[in-house]
């Protein structure tokens, strides 16, 4: 381990670096070779330590963003772990948070954060200069306001869904950041959330949300009606997920200490990862981010992130 927390071992043998992956026999010719690189952090206050990340993005140009839930900041990273800008610590004010849960920078303007206990959207650039925070209190409409933010996702129509752990439904923010509408609480029937944590839109501009205690994947149209769940009796406690480019969906999920790999039709492709301390390992994985061919995955457990390379032998 360097002075900068990552941990890096080049020298391991080809069969301890390579883990191949089969689908189950409905998807016997989907297979995922996973490689893992390297790490980086450990528990700690300073640059470059962590303290129970809560989640990861990553923007057009690479850079990381990670909620460092534990030490109330948000950091920005280059993909090998060198702190690039650092904002927040604890509190209710400006550039202040109050454990961030989660953060979406895609669009490579802006940074979204849900800032869980602060109740409220924190907006800032892709620096980490705060820019506005945004509340939602109740008022004469209680199905726009907003409770404890736990996940957030940017539309490319520059909408912002956001996940309330408090009120157990997504709520819809236009480009203005006005909330126009939610979906998913008790009046949705099959689509009705339990206890919803992260959120992700994919490709075909379905809203994917992860549910702890349904133990799935509940998947919604753009406009918030209900169409499926994936992972049911599979997954057991999801949390962050993203799809891919081929539009697979990496799901992490801390009850089982791996990282999940479904296919677009929501067959399980891989299972990434076991539990445990040692570098592949898992510890409470909270979310995953995929750039290109590699999966970065925040573990609040181990305090650190760690990266794997992806190499697809057939698009699922």
């Amino acid at each position: 381990m360097n002075g900068t927390g990552r941990t890096h071992f080049p020298h391991l043998t080809a069969a301890a670096l390579w883990l191949l992956l089969w689908g189950n026999p409905a998807q016997a010719g989907d297979s995922l070779v996973v490689r893992f690189l390297y790490a980086f952090g450990k528990e700690g206050g300073e640059p470059g330590q962590f303290r129970s990340p809560s989640a990861l993005s990553i923007d057009p140009e690479g850079a990381l963003y990670l909620a460092d839930a534990g030490n109330n900041r948000i950091l920005k990273l280059s993909v090998t772990g060198e702190v690039l800008a650092m904002t927040g610590g604890f509190g209710w004010g400006i550039n202040q948070f109050h454990r961030p849960a989660d953060l979406c920078a895609e669009n490579g303007l802006d940074l979204y954060v849900a800032d869980y206990e602060n109740r409220r959207i924190i907006r800032c650039d892709r620096d980490l200069h705060w820019i506005d925070a945004y509340y939602y209190p109740a008022g004469t409409d209680d199905k726009l306001n907003l409770g404890f933010p736990a996940g957030i996702a940017l539309s490319i129509h520059n909408d912002l869904f956001v996940t309330d752990a408090e009120n157990l439904r997504v709520l819809r923010l236009n480009g203005l950041r006005e909330a126009v509408y939610s979906f998913g609480d008790f009046s949705e029937g099959e689509g009705e959330l339990a206890e919803p944590q992260k959120i992700t839109i994919d490709r075909e501009d379905r809203i994917l949300v992860s549910d702890r205690l349904r133990s799935g994947i509940v998947v919604f149209d753009y406009f918030g009606n209900y169409l499926h769940e994936i992972g049911a009796g599979v997954l057991k406690e999801p949390a962050g997920l993203q799809t891919a480019r081929n539009g697979a969906l990496f799901v992490a999920d801390t009850g089982r200490d791996q990282v999940l790999v479904f296919s677009q039709s929501g067959a399980l492709l891989a299972a990434i990862g076991s539990a445990g301390d040692k570098l592949g390992a898992l510890a409470n994985p909270i979310d995953v981010a995929v750039s290109g061919d590699r999966l970065f995955v925040a573990e609040a457990g181990n305090h650190r992130i760690q990266v794997f390379e992806l190499q697809w032998l057939q698009i699922p």
